[in-house]
Parts: structure tokens; sequence; C-alpha cells
């Protein structure tokens, strides 16, 4: 039978995985230098940035402001 992981680790897994799959900014201005290129390239989008849990490093994300 195998063995069954606890709940924190398959939540880790899935965050981890996630995360690889964005790209990673070093510094909140790159990061926002970034999000601004992207709306200037397109005008309907809105994006913000956030700093990540699991990488320490920084992500876009759309919509609002993030707390």
């Amino acid at each position: 039978m195998p063995k069954k992981r606890r709940k924190a680790e398959i939540n880790t897994y899935k965050y981890r995985s996630g995360c690889e799959t964005k790209t990673r900014y070093d510094s909140e201005a790159k990061a926002l230098e970034a999000a601004d290129f992207r709306m200037l390239e397109n005008m309907s989008v809105t994006l913000t940035v956030y700093q990540c849990d699991v990488c320490q490093g920084w992500h876009l994300t759309r919509g609002g402001t993030i707390a």
C-alpha cells in the first residue's frame, strides 16, 4: 500500500510547482518595470507585483493590489 502524504506536503508541492512556471524577478523594481512594459503593450490589462513566499522573488499578477 502506498504511503499517504500529509496535507501540508501536498500543498507545499503545489505551491512550488506553480511558482516554477512563473517568471521570477530579482527585485521589486525589475518586476514593476516589467509590469509597466506589459501594460503599455496591452492597455486593457492591469498588473501588480508581489513577493513570493516560496522563492522570495517577485512575480506579476493581474488585478488589484495584493495585501
